[in-house]
This record gives structure tokens, C-alpha cells and sequence, in this order.
């Protein structure tokens, strides 16, 4: 007598990832990423997205149905405050009904943009007299997406030889 046995496992499983792992973000800024979710198991299940990070990070979708071989993309905005200096992880949390749970982990890398630009009125070339004075119109624009403070100063001059005017 021979028996034959075949064992099928009939499961729950995902896959889940992110566009970056490591992404250097500006300080007082927004950045997109996005995060696909594939159904990989055996029958329709319903997935829950939550982050865990101490700043905002906004999911387009935090709770769906995929039937499976379906896929789902997820935009995350994820705004970094100005006062963030230090590497941030954060984690985006994907469970599912049957209690399934996987952890997307990133690190955010704050720095410090540039966003104004300097330039002068009549361009960069300046023809003044010795001892005379000489007006330079300076146009300072903020490029960036929040406030910010400009403080203006001239270097290797006597104060009382500079003026400022807005």
C-alpha cells in the first residue's frame, strides 16, 4: 500500500514598501513618498496603515480591502518641523484583519536648505570712486516655502559707514 500526501498552506501574507529608505528632507518642508501594498495571500483581506513618528506624516489611505494579487499604492506627506535637527525614524505600521503586522522603517535626515537668493539691482559689477559713496540695491527674495528671518551686515567696515534702508 503507498500513500500520497500533498500539504497546501492557505496563508495571509503581503508584501509592503516604500520608494526610500533613507530620505534627506529640509527642515520646515513636505516631502511625498509612497508606500505599495500587494496582497500576497490566498484569500481577500483588509489592511490598517498607521505611522509612528513624533511629526506629521499623512497617509493617503489608511484603511483598504485588496482581494488577492491586488496591489495598492499609498502616498505618505510626510512635514518635517524647522526645529529638527536630528536624524527621525519612522515607521509605517501595515496590519491586517487576521493579525498580520509588518513595520516599513525610514530614516528621515533633516538639513538645513537654502531657500533665499541674493542678487543685486544692476548686476554684479560696480564701478565707485575712492572715499566716495557707492548705493548697491540688494534684492533679497525667500524661495522657500515658509518665513523666514534675514539679518544683513557688512564686514570690515565701521557701522557708521553703512547704511541699510528697505
Amino acid at each position: 500500500l503507498i500513500f500520497s500526501t500533498a500539504v497546501f498552506a492557505i496563508g495571509d501574507d503581503f508584501t509592503a514598501y516604500s520608494q526610500f529608505s533613507n530620505m534627506d528632507v529640509c527642515a520646515c518642508s513636505t516631502v511625498q513618498d509612497t508606500i505599495t501594498i500587494t496582497n500576497t495571500g490566498d484569500f481577500t483581506d483588509a489592511f490598517t496603515l498607521y505611522t509612528q513618528w513624533d511629526v506629521d506624516a499623512i497617509l493617503s489611505d489608511d484603511f483598504f480591502v485588496l482581494e488577492p494579487g491586488k496591489s495598492k499604492v499609498v502616498t505618505n506627506l510626510i512635514t518635517l518641523p524647522c526645529d529638527k535637527t536630528a536624524k527621525q525614524d519612522l515607521q509605517v505600521v501595515i496590519e491586517t484583519d487576521s493579525g498580520l503586522k509588518k513595520t516599513i522603517e525610514q530614516n528621515i535626515n533633516p538639513k538645513k536648505c537654502n531657500n533665499n537668493n541674493f542678487k543685486f539691482e544692476n548686476g554684479n559689477s560696480f564701478t565707485n570712486e575712492p572715499c566716495s559713496t557707492t548705493r548697491y540695491d540688494l534684492i533679497v527674495e525667500n524661495n522657500g516655502t515658509y518665513p523666514e528671518t534675514f539679518n544683513l551686515g557688512v564686514e570690515n567696515f565701521p557701522e557708521e559707514n553703512v547704511k541699510f534702508t528697505k
